[in-house]
């Protein structure tokens, strides 16, 4: 494969163009974004399979007091707590839709999904497990 083959394959978005992002992060009280651009802005972020389904892991720091992710409208979720034997921390979480503007400037029926953890939040490094189905 020459170098010209290697760059139209590295443009060569077809395969991901009807394929949407989940976001996800953590942080303080009040961190979680509001607004699409700082949604689209978050450092972690993947593809969702075709009909938007997918499963990614949430890296919790000590002390972290909140924890968010952003998907599609309308699908089943579950969240697990990792290193307590997969305990279900779903009703954990407060879901509002949101808005995000996708890569055409259309408008994209998302749901902002924040959960509390506490004042103190973890003690030990902690992860979530977020399966969307």
């Amino acid at each position: 494969m020459n170098q010209e083959e290697v760059l139209n394959l590295e443009f060569d978005n077809s395969n991901i163009e009807n394929k949407k992002y989940a976001w996800w992060g953590c942080g303080s009280f009040g961190s979680a974004p509001k607004e699409s651009d700082n949604i689209k802005f978050l450092l972690h972020k993947g593809f969702l399979s075709d009909d938007d389904t997918g499963t990614f892991n949430i890296f919790i720091p000590i002390g972290t007091q909140e924890v968010y992710f952003f998907i599609p409208k309308g699908k089943n979720v579950s969240v697990t707590y990792i290193q307590s034997a997969g305990v279900d921390v779903t009703s954990t979480f407060k879901i509002d839709p949101i808005f995000i503007e996708g890569i055409k400037g259309e408008i994209l029926s998302y749901e902002s999904w924040i959960g509390k953890i506490g004042l103190s939040g973890y003690p030990d490094i902690a992860t979530y497990k977020v399966i969307i189905k």
